[in-house]
């Protein structure tokens, strides 16, 4: 189970590219500091998170802002570029999804299976479907 993740990994203070990552937290833990016994690191390389959500694949998708970072978009008003990541839980492996996202900041499956993003959330907001 997934469900936890780095301050870094909300935007803050995830200024340096490849630093933010997603924790494993056992279970039934309760109380828990990362890293210990009950947290690990289950994906990595990521810049600044900003949205995670299982799909119907049973894959963890990851939003991320690339390279800028969140601080560069939200604190200095420069545009940043993201994409989405589908980690497969039992590999530890990802694979960009969709990548050269405008500030990629949620995304959400139908019922469907189909991918949603919301793109430009600090500016003008457009949510879209993706192939």
């Amino acid at each position: 189970e997934l469900t936890g993740v780095t301050p870094a990994d909300l935007g803050g203070p995830g200024t340096s590219a490849g630093l933010s990552r997603v924790w494993q937290i056992d279970p039934g833990a309760t109380n828990v500091v990362c890293p210990s016994d009950a947290c690990r690191v289950a994906f990595s390389g990521f810049t600044s998170i900003m949205d995670l959500e299982f799909g119907p694949d049973d894959r963890l998708h990851v939003v991320e802002y690339d390279l800028a970072g969140w601080f560069a978009a939200a604190q200095l008003g420069m545009p940043t570029t993201g994409a989405i990541h589908a980690c497969d839980v039992g590999t530890g492996t990802c694979s960009v999804r969709a990548d050269g996202l405008f500030m990629p900041a949620a995304i959400t499956f139908d019922k469907w299976g189909g991918l949603w993003v919301l793109e430009n959330h600090l500016a003008e907001p457009s949510v879209h479907r993706l192939p």
